[in-house]
């Protein structure tokens, strides 16, 4: 093969790469040449490339779905946080309002017990 050959094979490759099939390799079919050939070592340095952003695509994939799962969990806490919060604050209300029913019947019952005193006793 000859480098004008292996030139396009490179060129091929790379646009293949480029419209984003990671799958692909360059085929480094050594024929005549030897393996510390320019040419080899430049093939051998893309593949090791390409594989290593196919690598990192799936890495982050992974970290987004974990993302994705971990926000779906923090919601999830927060809902029931909120709910929380909505049902103490209705236990609130009510106990305040248990406290001011309480509050009404005491200082009725302070007026009648004054009202009682002031009554004429039979002596």
């Amino acid at each position: 093969m000859n480098i004008w050959n292996d030139g396009k094979k490179y060129l091929a490759y790379i646009a293949e790469v480029g419209r984003g099939n990671l799958n692909v390799r360059v085929d480094l079919d050594h024929g005549p040449r030897a393996i510390n050939d320019p040419l080899t070592m430049l093939g051998r340095s893309l593949n090791e490339t390409v594989a290593n952003v196919q690598r990192m695509i799936l890495e982050i994939r992974e970290a987004a779905a974990n993302l994705n799962s971990a926000s779906a969990e923090i919601l999830a806490a927060t809902s029931q946080q909120a709910t929380g919060a909505s049902q103490q604050s209705a236990a609130i209300s009510q106990t305040t309002s248990t406290v001011e029913e309480v509050k009404a019947i005491s200082e009725h019952a302070s007026s009648v017990r004054k009202r009682c005193l002031m009554l004429p006793t039979d002596g």
